[in-house]
């Protein structure tokens, strides 16, 4: 190896964990993704690449590697593993993973395919760290999440961030389960008449045994009802209530809380935008533009809320439908695996007509609830 070599014999080297190995001759493969195929060539048909490539495929120390090889083609191999990680095709392998075997079994999928994203991300493949695709990981676990609303909707999306590994759960829903929540949710008719909020920890338990889920007990009125250390709050419940929308946007303003909301508006449903305090636009900020843009706007929300505080039932299909790309956005949020697709956006899809949008939404600058003189100024002796 050469002094400015960036591998050395102690290295453990892996093939990276996008690649399927598809041998085409001998001395012949592809590396193969979701998305690329990369051919590797020896034309040294005394070098033994599929046992070199095999045992990188296991994950093996260059030490170990070369003492598998003929001496003759020691050199030879050395050249082909820096070439391979520089190419990013083979990666070093972290000594101490911070995920436990069981942890590494259970989401192997799930890591394979955010590998296909960190690879895209990383710049410096000189410096030892925890495979990006672990990281991934790693954050999605210790994340801390509030869902308010378990609904159809909320309850999904708690037992899908629970099978994704998120471990730390807080449910927010007073609420009892009804017969119509068992038709297309996650709660048995066992648990009818029963609050969900409550009984959504033995359902999570049964889908994840790592998730650590909590009632909240309470409703939140004011930012001292923020569970503290939260990566995001998810407002998802089964009805639009314009109120409760304006209490939590107000609310997380306040607390610098990260958020994102979904709304099922009956014929189509809406996810977004996801909210940064002061960094995107706020949900006053989308409502007082549409407000401006449609001129029944008002009289549509009025109209929402009046439904909202008299329970009147107008009709819904039995369907959590948008859950699953609710799941991922907050995912994409979390890690930064990918840039959220509601980052001042909205997300709308019309049941009827299958027809989609993504809406951008721009900051108003004098807007009552975020705008500049809303702001807190920083305290310089804290």
């Amino acid at each position: 190896m050469t002094s400015n070599s960036n591998i050395q014999y102690s290295d453990k080297f892996q093939i990276h964990l996008r690649f399927q190995l598809v041998k085409v001759a001998k001395n012949e493969f592809r590396f193969v993704t979701i998305s690329e195929s990369i051919k590797i060539k020896i034309d040294n048909d005394s070098f033994p690449l599929e046992k070199v490539l095999m045992q990188l495929q296991k994950g093996i120390s260059l030490k170990s590697l070369l003492s598998s090889v003929p001496k003759l083609n020691q050199s030879e191999t050395i050249d082909v593993v820096e070439s391979l990680f520089k190419r990013r095709l083979i990666e070093k392998i972290n000594q101490n993973p911070t995920l436990s075997k069981n942890e590494l079994s259970l989401y192997d999928e799930q890591i394979r395919f955010f590998s296909n994203f960190y690879a895209s991300i990383q710049t410096d493949t000189s410096v030892q760290t925890e495979s990006g695709a672990y990281a991934i990981q790693k954050k999605i676990k210790h994340s801390k999440v509030c869902i308010i609303g378990l609904g159809k909707i909320g309850s999904k999306v708690a037992q899908g961030l629970s099978s994704i590994g998120v471990q730390k759960i807080i449910g927010s829903d007073f609420s009892k389960v009804t017969k119509s929540d068992t038709l297309h949710g996650v709660y048995h008719t066992s648990y009818i008449g029963k609050q969900k909020e409550s009984v959504l920890k033995n359902i999570l338990m049964q889908v994840n045994k790592n998730t650590k889920y909590s009632p909240l007990k309470k409703q939140i009125q004011n930012a001292s009802d923020i569970p503290k250390g939260i990566d995001l709050l998810v407002l998802c419940e089964d009805t639009f209530d314009p109120q409760q929308f304006d209490l939590i946007n107000q609310i997380c303003l306040e607390t610098n809380t990260t958020w994102v909301s979904y709304r099922n508006l009956g014929l189509k449903f809406e996810i977004g935008p996801t909210i940064y305090p002061f960094e995107t636009a706020c949900f006053k900020c989308y409502s007082l533009r549409k407000s401006g843009a449609m001129s029944s706007y008002d009289n549509y929300i009025a109209s929402q809320q009046n439904i909202v505080d008299n329970d009147i039932k107008i009709g819904s299909m039995n369907q959590s439908f948008g859950s699953d790309l609710l799941i991922m956005d907050i995912i994409k949020t979390l890690t930064n695996f990918s840039r959220s697709s509601t980052y001042n956006n909205i997300f709308s899809f019309n049941l009827i007509s299958f027809e989609s949008e993504n809406h951008p939404i721009l900051r108003i600058p004098r807007c009552p609830q975020c705008g500049a003189s809303n702001k807190k100024p920083l305290d310089i002796w804290q």
